[in-house]
């Protein structure tokens, strides 16, 4: 069917299906929560021992696995959609989904194998999932920034998922009963991926006859690749090829920008990964009684999933209008830039330096708050990580759509991505080195320190957009005088 009588649908359905698969792994909190309560890795812990270093240290490498899992499928879904189109990747991911659901529902704490592979093959799905659905934002041309936010956005809320499993856990249903219910409502990718997606990519520009479903099965997917703003701005060049990608990811653009998302990546990973060893220990210090521990971390755990859910509900909505309105704000101030292909490309460049430049500083706040060792001023430390994910992710992904060609975003996308699952990989190496030192203190220092790339990233951006808009100055001045 004909593109735009379906979007809407496509949209409504992509924020369920984010919302449902995308990025379960955020609420690792939850699942941590009732992993312990299982037994799981505990065979290295003292029994008397409530808190057990060994365990949370097991746990924390589980994450890093099932993160690093995210990242590198990021790279190989945003391969395959480039090449082949979104039918196949979203297959790779509907498949991987739902494999690693069913693995997890037979996993038990003698066979933590299962578990493992489980967990990583549902990462790798959601990832699959995320990077699919991004490109919808093409089809809503006036607000692609805010569709690809919220679409990012539910990648943070649908940790959820895994609070609602640890609430019906404590209402008595099996871990086993839930995943295998789970595996089930997977099946819904699988419909969605040929009734609601097209076969090949979503070009930035949109063909009048552009289809979508099973309609789009015998279009020629390479007539989808070719984007028409290769034309209309004159900016890139009018061929995809692999050169064209090089010459791309050589850019300081992207590369820079890509070791600034590793790092910022690893902060985040960082902090939900260890989150329930460190409000663990919080709670060991604000009680003496076992139980009242137990209850505070539970609730604490909840606390934090629920305010994962802001991602999509609120926090990605203020990032897409932030982003959209900083545009539409430079385009009233600059108006022969906004009448101007290359003017465009120059606003929208300034739009994401401005918007990189608060993620930046919104992850050095919240390493800085984490630093109080009171239980319930982390609440603040929550919602300050939350918004920062949602500025980190929606942004990125909002900048790389808007900064580079559209033919090029999954590969170049994916990289990005690659880059924090190299660095997510030291998340278990730096907890057992905070364990070991004993001052949980120690990593936001670090932490604070370390992001201080992101601001290098927000200033290379400022500084190619200075220069562009000098020479665009200039060729309008010559211009004028013809």
């Amino acid at each position: 069917m004909h593109w735009k009588s379906l979007r809407y649908f496509s949209f409504i359905t992509a924020i369920i299906e984010g919302g449902l698969f995308s990025g379960v792994i955020l609420g690792f909190g939850s699942l941590a929560y009732v992993l312990k309560k299982e037994g799981y890795y505990r065979e290295d812990c003292d029994p008397s021992e409530v808190i057990c270093d060994s365990q949370d240290s097991s746990l924390a490498a589980l994450y890093a696995y099932g993160a690093f899992m995210t990242n590198v499928s990021c790279l190989f879904s945003g391969y395959l959609m480039d090449k082949f189109g979104i039918w196949v990747a979203r297959v790779f991911a509907s498949t991987t989904l739902t494999l690693g659901s069913y693995l997890i529902a037979q996993a038990t704490p003698e066979h933590t194998g299962y578990l493992l592979f489980g967990v990583c093959f549902l990462c790798a799905g959601g990832a699959g999932v995320l990077v699919s659905n991004m490109p919808i934002g093409n089809l809503f041309p006036k607000v692609r920034a805010i569709v690809i936010t919220v679409i990012n956005g539910l990648f943070g809320s649908s940790s959820i998922v895994f609070v609602v499993f640890k609430k019906a856990y404590e209402s008595g249903t099996t871990w086993k009963a839930i995943f295998l219910w789970y595996t089930l409502a997977t099946l819904f990718c699988f419909f969605r991926t040929f009734l609601l997606m097209p076969k090949g990519i979503i070009p930035f520009v949109i063909p009048e006859d552009f289809q979508i479903g099973l309609s789009s099965y015998k279009r020629d997917p390479i007539e989808e690749k070719v984007s028409d703003e290769k034309k209309l701005m004159d900016v890139n060049e009018p061929k995809s090829d692999q050169k064209e990608f090089f010459k791309q990811a050589k850019k300081s653009l992207f590369w820079i920008n890509l070791i600034a998302f590793g790092f910022q990546m690893f902060r985040f990973n960082f902090f939900v990964a260890t989150f329930n060893g460190f409000i663990g220990g919080l709670a060991a210090e604000a009680y003496s009684n076992v139980t009242d521990q137990d209850i505070a971390v539970s609730e604490y755990t909840d606390y934090y999933g629920k305010i994962q859910v802001m991602d999509c509900v609120l926090l990605s909505p203020i990032v897409g209008l932030l982003m959209d309105g900083t545009q539409v704000l430079l385009r009233r101030c600059s108006p022969k830039f906004a009448d101007n292909p290359k003017g465009l490309r120059i606003i929208r460049l300034t739009a994401s330096a401005f918007s990189l430049f608060l993620c930046g500083s919104l992850a050095i706040f919240a390493s800085i708050i984490q630093l109080f060792p009171n239980l319930e001023f982390q609440l603040a430390t929550m919602i300050a990580i939350s918004f920062y994910r949602a500025f980190l992710l929606g942004a990125t992904a909002a900048y790389m759509n808007l900064a580079f060609p559209a033919e090029h975003f999954g590969r170049l996308y994916g990289l990005t991505r690659l880059s924090a699952a190299l660095c997510v990989l030291f998340v278990p190496i730096f907890y057992d080195f905070v364990l070991s030192k004993g001052d949980f203190d120690i990593s936001s220092y670090f932490f604070i320190f370390a992001l201080m790339i992101s601001y290098v990233n927000s200033g290379n951006i400022v500084r190619v957009v200075f220069g562009k808009r000098r020479r665009l100055l200039d060729e309008l001045k010559k211009n004028e005088n013809i």
